[in-house]
């Protein structure tokens, strides 16, 4: 377990704690920075950074999670399983005051990046690509009819009909 602070601790960070164990600060305390102390101060503010970057880390995930469609789950399901896999990795082999603690949440951040760019790059082919095209097909005109003051014999109606399907489905066979 690491030191935690109370929203009734002074509060600034990094620089509170710095400031407060300053020479000079303690000095007009009248008190002594002993080395341990200082470095129990130094390691609290270490925790707390690592303790934002998870947390960072853990809200990115959700927030990955939360876009992606129930349609698209079994599609990124196995991106997700590499996401949960390196977290698993770290949350097994790890603890606070591992040296490599660092290079775990380096190694976190780049799995959830490229997670993200595959989200993205899935659900822009999905809502951009896919339902423009299924747009146009809603819109492709299989029927037309005479132009006013003109009239057609069903032959030249079946006719313009048969050109009208056979040109849209070379386009859409063009397009996928």
């Amino acid at each position: 377990s690491f030191p935690t602070r109370r929203s009734s601790d002074l509060d600034g960070g990094e620089e509170t704690y710095h400031a407060f164990l300053s020479p000079s600060a303690m000095a007009k305390l009248k008190l002594e920075s002993t080395p341990d102390a200082i470095s129990l101060v130094k390691q609290s503010v270490i925790y707390t950074e690592q303790t934002r970057r998870l947390g960072g880390a853990l809200n990115m995930y959700n927030a990955l999670l939360g876009r992606i469609p129930d349609s698209l789950a079994d599609v990124l399901a196995p991106m997700k399983a590499s996401v949960v896999q390196i977290f698993e990795r770290g949350r097994r082999s790890l603890n606070w005051v591992s040296t490599n603690l660092n290079a775990w949440i380096d190694q976190v951040f780049a799995t959830l990046d490229a997670f993200q760019t595959n989200v993205d790059t899935i659900l822009d082919l999905v809502t951009v690509r896919i339902d423009r095209k299924l747009q146009e097909m809603r819109t492709t005109d299989l029927c037309a009819t005479p132009p006013d003051g003109e009239a057609w014999s069903s032959s030249e109606f079946h006719q313009q009909e048969e050109s009208l399907c056979n040109a849209a489905a070379a386009s859409r066979e063009y397009q996928s």
